[in-house]
């Protein structure tokens, strides 16, 4: 509300050089469920996905979170593609590569944070923090080995 009409969300721009997009990761939400699961206990996790993943849910997500449905029906939907902030987000999706869903995900993010802080607060050059990434990133990765 702050910017009002002086904030968008657009696409990454299209590195002209290679005339390719770039493809930053993308993520959503998933559901496991244990393959020994069974029952009443699956019965009731199935109703509940059911309900999550309906377009009535996922809309009323977007309503009260901002947060995009994972359904292509709710995802059509005039309030998601006529909001210029949602639909940038999406347009910039079409482009992205979804994420790896491994555990050494989680060193790479907690490895960045702190580094990418330091350099923007201009405690630290960006040499130094990325050198301090990689190694954060190798040394919490050998902890899961």
């Amino acid at each position: 509300d702050t910017f009002g009409d002086k904030l968008g969300v657009a696409r990454i721009p299209e590195v002209s050089a290679t005339g390719e997009w770039p493809k930053p990761y993308t993520a959503g939400n998933y559901f496991m469920i244990p393959a020994a699961e069974e029952g009443a206990q699956l019965d009731a996790i199935k109703s509940f996905i059911d309900f999550a993943t309906s377009k009535e849910s996922q809309l009323k997500q977007v309503a009260e979170l901002k947060r995009l449905p994972g359904l292509q029906e709710a995802l059509d939907d005039p309030s998601i593609s006529e909001d210029p902030h949602l639909a940038g987000v999406i347009d910039q999706l079409q482009v992205g590569t979804g994420m790896p869903a491994v555990l050494e995900m989680r060193c790479n993010w907690d490895a960045m944070k702190p580094e990418m802080q330091a350099v923007l607060a201009d405690q630290k050059s960006a040499e130094d923090a990325a050198k301090a990434m990689q190694d954060a990133a190798v040394n919490c990765i050998k902890t899961l080995e």
